[in-house]
């Protein structure tokens, strides 16, 4: 993994968490639409 996806993935992290009571394939696809690597 690159540095970019480590922040990426932290940030990830930090939305499920923050946005727990969203379902994970809702976070997943607006993630999706802003980072093009996943």
């Amino acid at each position: 993994l690159s540095s970019y996806q480590i922040l990426v993935i932290s940030d990830f992290l930090r939305q499920s968490l923050k946005f727990g009571a969203l379902p994970v394939n809702e976070i997943n696809a607006k993630y999706t639409k802003q980072h093009s690597w996943i």
